[in-house]
């Protein structure tokens, strides 16, 4: 930190152009952990030895803390793309030499690194700032698996800082029961309920209603999706029992809810589901799991394997979003599926590209030959209306029907229809 103080003064009194860069070894924990901290020690000092034969006598080489390291280039450059390049040349040349093969405790074997670079200009003023740019890039080449180097930037900052304030809140959000099922009703083509959708969404204090895209990556990264699908399943029972009470809830009536790809990897996924549905006295006939075609495509035999278990309990299950990922009749003709949903932006375009009409009905024909049914969403206007209801399709959802609801909006919307 004192050598980065050093740069720093000696950058702004130049304006000249100096670097960090940040190491952090990939393969380091698996051996540390399956072999032992002595080998982790050995590891360690062979990967400093090589660092310092890779390095100039002009750059300082530090190791911060566990597997991290970082290099100083005290080599100053005159402009911001010179230092890149020479930054960029050190940073492949310790790839280089990580990528050998090390020999430890009789064994061979191989570890790689993700690397984040800084450049420090006039602006920089504190190094532990700069420590933490070039850390911020170390995470986004991680993140990136093909790319092992990455140059920090303002925007990664923004992003990263971004992210973190979201995941304060979304913690805090969860504490306080923040997170509400609002639902979107499906119709028939003479108008009646048959389903509707639950769609999480956030009540802010502050920014009011966030929708999902806004929060749901996030909270995947986070691992607390299930946490956050538990509480919606929980407030979408109380809905199902209200009306159970109302004696509005009919026997074919379905509450469809979108399955998040971190849960379909989990074989626990139907036991988590049946227990709340079990406390609250409800059949899993009433729900309707939605999934992506991107989904279906990782793990397709583990996939199978749960949607089977789940089908077998007495969900039925959805494609979401039919016709934009990666439709296969290969695994279409495995998948215990019930229903297809046409996607939205092929209805935005019904009425204006003739070549909407063609994947509508081919997705049509292709659900009659699966014995699937239809679901049209994004249903907007009359125009499109007039338009899909000559066509073979189960139900419709969109707000030319009905805007998502809070449960009190729906509950009253349903007691009118």
């Amino acid at each position: 930190m004192d050598h980065t103080k050093k740069i720093i003064r000696q950058v702004k009194s130049s304006q000249l152009y100096g670097a960090l860069i940040y190491i952090d070894l990939n393969g380091f924990k698996r051996i540390n952990d399956s072999l032992g901290h002595h080998v982790g020690d050995e590891l360690l000092i062979a990967v400093s030895k090589r660092l310092q034969s890779a390095m100039r006598k002009t750059d300082t080489i530090s190791r911060i803390g566990g597997d991290e390291f970082v290099v100083l280039i005290e080599n100053l450059q005159p402009s911001a793309h010179a230092i890149e390049e020479d930054a960029n040349r050190v940073a492949c040349r310790i790839l280089k030499d990580l990528e050998h093969h090390f020999e430890l405790s009789g064994g061979m074997y191989r570890i790689g690194a993700s690397i984040g670079i800084a450049i420090i200009d006039q602006y920089d003023t504190d190094p532990v700032e700069v420590l933490k740019f070039a850390d911020a890039a170390m995470y986004t080449a991680k993140k990136h698996h093909q790319k092992n180097i990455c140059f920090h930037n303002i925007e990664i900052q923004k992003i990263l800082d971004t992210r973190l304030a979201i995941e304060n809140e979304i913690n805090h959000a969860l504490k306080n029961m923040a997170f509400h099922a609002f639902y979107q009703p499906q119709v028939d083509l003479n108008g009646k309920l048959i389903a509707a959708e639950a769609l999480i969404r956030w009540q802010h204090p502050d920014k009011g209603l966030i929708y999902p895209n806004d929060f749901i990556s996030v909270a995947e990264n986070m691992g607390v999706i299930n946490q956050m699908q538990e509480t919606m399943l929980i407030e979408i029972c109380q809905t199902l029992k209200l009306m159970e009470k109302n004696k509005s809830l009919h026997k074919n009536f379905r509450i469809s809810i979108n399955i998040s790809p971190s849960q379909l990897k989990h074989n626990s996924l139907p036991k988590i589901l049946m227990k709340t549905l079990n406390t609250f006295a409800l059949s899993p006939e009433y729900f309707m799991l939605e999934i992506t075609e991107e989904m279906l495509i990782q793990e397709i035999d583990k996939t199978v394997c749960i949607l089977n278990e789940l089908r077998r309990l007495g969900f039925k299950i959805s494609i979401d979003d039919f016709g934009t990922g990666y439709s296969s009749l290969a695994y279409l003709n495995t998948l215990p599926v019930n229903e297809i949903k046409i996607d939205k932006s092929f209805m935005t375009t019904l009425t204006k590209e003739p070549s909407s009409h063609g994947i509508i009905d081919s997705v049509i024909s292709l659900s009659k030959h699966f014995n699937f049914d239809v679901i049209a969403e994004g249903i907007e206007d009359v125009k499109q209306f007039d338009v899909i209801k000559q066509k073979e399709v189960k139900g419709l959802q969109g707000y030319l029907f009905a805007k998502p609801m809070n449960q009190i909006e729906f509950i009253d919307w349903v007691n009118a229809a």
